[in-house]
């Protein structure tokens, strides 16, 4: 997606923006529906993301051409950084504590959120949702990212449904992925820094998990 410089118009952004707000409440609300038909609430949530991620794939030249693979340290660089740093953060402050308990292996679950989720993620909020929106300029794009992102998060699986501001972690990540996508150019920054994300609450979990009640302002409980 290039950086179009333009003089951007108040009010079309304004009119992005009610839509963008709208569209992530109405997703988090279908997702929350969805929750319901299965035990494990993000089952069926990933199966319909999956299927619209699969059949853009097929459909879309623009979103496959996304994922065409560079070689350049900016693709992995950022992910495996944040990997590193949670798994250093993690072993760290285990030794320190002394902490002896024995550590579990990722279930299947934990497998398909480091290994599948940011794959179908990426490519509906970042790939495709580059282009759908006409040219506008480049911070725009990547605010409004996070924001959707933030939004479809934000329903009772996860979070209170219309907080008084969508949850930061995910936020955060959204706005990180897009400007990866930006300045990269290939998905596979995005949705290799996505997965990084993931990973380290599984990293937490199993090392020490103080840190998800250190952290708690960054993620969503389930």
């Amino acid at each position: 997606m290039e950086d179009v410089r333009i003089s951007p118009n108040p009010w079309l952004i304004l009119a992005h923006l009610v839509a963008i707000i709208g569209g992530g409440y109405s997703l988090g609300y279908l997702y929350a529906c969805l929750a319901t038909f299965s035990t494990w609430g993000l089952g069926p949530i990933l199966l319909v993301n999956s299927g619209v991620a699969l059949t853009l794939l097929i459909r879309s030249p623009q979103l496959r051409f996304q994922l065409r693979y560079q070689h350049n340290r900016k693709i992995w660089g950022p992910g495996l950084t944040l990997f590193g740093l949670s798994l250093g953060a993690a072993l760290v402050s285990r030794c320190v504590s002394g902490n002896v308990a024995a550590m579990g292996w990722p279930s299947a679950v934990a497998w398909l959120t480091v290994l599948w989720i940011p794959f179908v993620e990426e490519l509906l909020f970042r790939g495709y949702f580059s282009t759908l929106l006409p040219n506008l300029p480049r911070w725009f794009w990547i605010y409004s990212s996070g924001l959707l992102f933030a939004l479809a998060h934000t329903h009772p699986t996860v979070s209170p449904l219309f907080l008084p501001a969508p949850p930061l972690g995910p936020f955060l990540l959204g706005c990180l992925c897009a400007y990866l996508l930006q300045t990269t150019g290939t998905l596979w920054s995005a949705i290799l820094l996505h997965a990084a994300g993931n990973a380290t609450v599984i990293v937490f979990q199993n090392l020490d998990a103080r840190w998800l009640d250190w952290l708690n302002w960054l993620y969503l409980k389930s």
